[in-house]
């Protein structure tokens, strides 16, 4: 039989001291890990808690945007790019705020640092193509939007931004083909068409323009702004009619809110269908709002003479020599409208300064050789009616008045 030995006291106590060592590296260990776990949740805990008050911050600063308080927007924004530096949403309202309060450094600086986290995403690309355009650095912005709408083809903003970059720079029929190559996948895409109408119309194509106004109208119903533009090319077209059918409601609805440009362009279409009175009434209401526009001046001036209105004849050429008093066809309304009030002063004073400017402006010389003629200065008026016939040889007008003064 075989039998153990008692371990020795040495022995027994080195034994209970290491099992005791092995003992508190274990827990010891084990705290360690339970303590790196529970710092890990807390610091998850505490990002997913900053990413809530993040989201919540930034729907506050797109409330303030959207309301146009943009100084409370920065501040919003501002409070969630800080608290969830890796988004990229606050980054872009932050940069869309900068750049609606004319701080173009300050947008550029929060566009790039959105690029540096993400670079292809194609609203940062975008926003930089924004920025760019606003900082006049037109071939960077084009190629943002580019870079953006090969990143997304489905944002329509991203090919009316290119097609007016290209614009800008001066290649419309870059922009044309963009337009046909893109236009098919946005059909209702009422931006794209005015868009269209308004290249076609810069690379002279009136009846393509028309088509695509007409198309952008049926899309957005009745934008103001494209009637308007429909309303000019009519115009612009010859198609007086169809531009009243399409002005004359509009302004009937808020005159206040039409613009000068298209109020004058109703007029003008009024004039040309043999309605002066309308086009008179019309301006009338303009130049009592709008003092200083010579334009507004000059169709009034056309109206009232075909109303035989000499008196507002007379005061538009007065007001239009206070404006433009060294323009000659103004000079020439001044002459012809004094001319016809039997005011032969200021009649030659006008057309002398006509003269002065175009020599060879044979009605100005017909009109002025019949104030002298009226006048009985024969000698005067005979050289001028010369000059018209010398200029224009088949002036009719000077043939028979140099008729009548050799016979006298």
């Amino acid at each position: 039989m075989t039998t153990t030995a008692a371990a020795s006291p040495r022995t027994a106590r080195f034994a209970t001291v290491t099992a005791a060592v092995l003992s508190m590296l274990i827990v010891g260990a084990l705290a360690g890990c339970s303590q790196t776990t529970h710092n890990e949740a807390k610091a998850q805990a505490q990002q997913r808690w900053d990413r809530i008050r993040a989201g919540v911050k930034l729907q506050l600063a797109e409330q303030h945007f959207r309301a146009g308080r943009m100084k409370n927007c920065l501040q919003e924004a501002g409070q969630a790019v800080a608290l969830d530096p890796q988004s990229i949403a606050p980054r872009i309202l932050l940069t869309q705020a900068l750049i609606e309060t004319g701080q173009l450094l300050s947008a550029a600086a929060a566009i790039d640092a959105a690029a540096a986290i993400e670079p292809e995403h194609p609203e940062v690309l975008y926003m930089q193509g924004v920025v760019a355009e606003r900082r006049q650095d037109l071939e960077r912005a084009l190629t943002c939007y580019q870079r953006a709408s090969e990143r997304d083809p489905t944002q329509a903003d991203y090919v009316a931004s290119e097609v007016e970059c290209l614009v800008a720079i001066g290649r419309p029929w870059l922009a044309q083909e963009v337009l046909q190559d893109r236009s098919a996948d946005f059909p209702q895409d009422a931006t794209l068409k005015a868009l269209q109408a308004e290249v076609a119309l810069l690379l002279g194509d009136e009846h393509t323009a028309l088509q695509g106004l007409q198309a952008a109208l049926r899309n957005a119903g009745n934008d103001p702004r494209l009637t308007e533009e429909y309303g000019l090319l009519l115009v612009r077209t010859g198609q007086h009619e169809r531009a009243v059918s399409v002005l004359e409601p509009m302004y009937a609805r808020s005159p206040d809110s039409m613009s000068r440009l298209s109020v004058r362009t109703l007029a003008s279409a009024y004039l040309a269908l043999g309605r002066p009175q309308q086009a008179k009434n019309l301006l009338s209401r303009l130049v009592e709002k709008y003092a200083n526009d010579p334009h507004d001046w000059t169709i009034l001036a056309r109206a009232a003479m075909v109303c035989n209105d000499w008196a507002t004849a007379r005061r538009c050429a007065e007001t239009l020599v206070g404006l433009t008093p060294d323009d000659p066809d103004t000079q020439f309304l001044m002459g012809y409208v004094c001319w016809k009030l039997n005011d032969p002063q200021r009649a030659k004073a006008a057309l002398r300064s006509v003269l002065i400017t175009n020599p060879s402006d044979a009605m100005a010389h017909c009109i002025l050789g019949d104030v002298y003629r009226q006048t009985a200065d024969f000698p005067n008026a005979q050289r001028h009616f010369q000059s018209a016939i010398q200029f224009d040889p088949t002036c009719e007008w000077a043939r028979d008045a140099l008729a009548e003064l050799k016979a006298s």
